[in-house]
This record gives C-alpha cells, structure tokens and sequence, in this order.
C-alpha cells in the first residue's frame, strides 16, 4: 500500500493507459490493415511489440523511444471508446513512413536509369562495338574525340570482363557507403547540441520539437509535475539538442 502511495499520480495514468495496451495494440494492426499499408514502419513495429510484452510505465517514461509514443497511449482511447485521438496520431505516422519511401523512390529512380545505362553499355562493348571498331580500323577513320574515348572505355569490358565487373560493383558499394556516411553525419551533426542549432528548421529539427511539444502538453494534461515533464519531453525527442535543452529549461523551471 505503501508504494501506491508514493508512486506519482501521473505515472499511474500512464499506468491505466497500459491497463488498455492488448486493445490498443489490436487497433494499431488493424489501423494499419485498414490503411493498406504494406509497412507500418520499424517505430510502429517496435511499439506493438512493447505492447505485446511487458513493458512498464518506467520504461516508456525512460526510454525515449518509448517515450515519444506517450501522447498515443494517453490519447489513445476516449472515455466514450472512440479512438479519434489514436487514429489522428498514427495517421501522422503512417504519412511519414510513406513521405519517407516516396523520398526514396525518387532516389531510386535515376539510380536505376543509371545502372540500365551501364548494363547496356556492357552489353553494347561487347557486342557492337567491336565490329565497328574493326570498320575504322579497316577504313582508317579519323575518329572524333568522343568516339575514340568511348572505344577506349569499351576495351577492358572485352578484354578484361571479370576485373571491370568487380570495378563497376565496387564503385556502386563505394556510392552506397558515402549516402549512408552523408545521411549518418548528418543526423548526427542534426542531433548535436551545438551543430543542431545551424540545422534549425530542417525536417529532423521540426520532427523533434513536434515530439517535444507533443509530448510535453499530454504529461502536463495528465498532471505530471513540470521539471519531470520536460526532462521526459526531451528524451521522446530522440534528439541531443532538445535532450541539452530539456535539462537548460529543468534548471530554470526549478
């Protein structure tokens, strides 16, 4: 009893929130199914399976990747059952995992053109090239700039096919790595207390104080006291900055 007692109000309203967390776990899936979407996204994922487990209040208040979903769970589900609120959130979500693969299908799209361009340039070097090669050759042409470079691009596929494949393989590995390095320092320099605040108003920026505020308002909605909502807001930011900036406003708040 006496641990009841002591334990804050608020964590016991996330407490009944959880109390409800097998429904809302069903509605995330059939949300998702009713949606079409063929993926809800590894966040959306990761929330059912918390669901489905047994993961407490600590946790979610703990954990920022947890923590971000804390307006879903305290908005989930009205007193008369409607589930506007949870709908609204998670077609925010939803709109943003398919933003996201948009992005990339655009990325992809000259990424393929590119790829079907050196594919029929291989082909062609081995194929037709060579005749005409042997055409000029025999008729002793002075050829233009162009057309002798492109010959001489086309000799090694012929002459050395194994070496130029793995030369092509590893130059597209080379390119994937430096996306992965640019995007992974960029986030990284986005997150960064210092640097972050160079970046202001880029979509990442804009996506964690969205997380903040959200998450800020629904625990002081549900009585949380002021210093432990901001800390809470700012590790369901997933973000350096704003985590630096929640303990500058805790210090002032206090």
């Amino acid at each position: 009893m006496a641990e009841t007692i002591q334990r804050p109000e608020f964590y016991q309203r996330i407490d009944a929130a959880l109390a409800r967390r097998t429904k809302l776990a069903n509605a995330i899936e059939a949300f998702s199914e009713e949606t079409k979407s063929r993926q809800i996204g590894e966040d959306v994922r990761d929330l059912v399976i918390a669901l489905r487990g047994d993961a407490a209040t600590e946790q979610f208040v703990g954990d920022g990747s947890k923590a971000v979903w804390l307006p879903l769970l305290l908005r989930g589900f009205a007193a008369d059952g409607s589930t506007e609120g949870f709908r609204q959130i998670l077609s925010d979500v939803t709109f943003a995992e398919e933003n996201r693969r948009s992005k990339w299908r655009t990325f992809a799209y000259p990424l393929v053109i590119f790829g079907s361009a050196i594919l029929m340039f291989v082909f062609l070097s081995i194929t037709v090239l060579p005749t005409f090669e042997k055409m000029f050759r025999e008729f002793e042409l002075k050829l233009p700039f162009a057309t002798q470079s492109l010959l001489s691009m086309s000799r090694p596929i012929r002459e050395q096919p194994i070496v130029t494949c793995l030369t092509i393989l590893a130059v597209l590995v080379v390119v994937w790595g430096l996306r992965r390095l640019f995007h992974w320092i960029r986030r990284e320099a986005e997150s960064n207390w210092f640097f972050g605040s160079l970046s202001t108003g880029s979509t990442d920026n804009v996506k964690a104080m969205a997380r903040f505020t959200s998450t800020l308002a629904e625990l002081l909605n549900i009585g949380a006291p002021l210093q432990e909502a901001i800390l809470i807001a700012g590790r369901s930011s997933q973000s350096t900055q704003f985590r630096h900036a929640s303990r500058v406003l805790r210090r002032a708040a206090e």
